[in-house]
């Protein structure tokens, strides 16, 4: 099933999977009721590395320093690890103002 989501994230894109095709990005997970703030160059491939059940909420154009400052700015919310969150109000809001993908 892994292997099928990779091909998936591939197709997607219409390129291969290589860190070249894609910008760097911060993106927004949902799984399990908490919201994963993270970072990739090949955020579509990395979503293979969640659930099936994971949702990708939004992505943002910006790389790791825009991850820690995103962490920063929403760390009333943070919930277990550094990068999972609650759905917090300010939190929500600004995910509602992103786009799905960066293409």
């Amino acid at each position: 099933m892994l292997a099928k989501r990779k091909a998936a994230a591939r197709s997607n894109t219409g390129k291969s999977s290589r860190k070249a095709d894609l910008p760097e990005v911060v993106y927004y997970v949902e799984l399990h009721g908490s919201i994963k703030i993270g970072y990739s160059s090949n955020y579509l491939s990395r979503m293979t590395d969640y659930p099936p059940d994971a949702k990708l909420l939004a992505v943002e154009l910006g790389g790791r320093s825009l991850e820690t400052k995103r962490l920063r700015e929403f760390q009333e919310y943070r919930v277990a690890r550094r990068e999972w969150h609650s759905k917090g109000s300010r939190l929500m809001e600004h995910i509602a103002t992103l786009p799905r993908s960066a293409a």
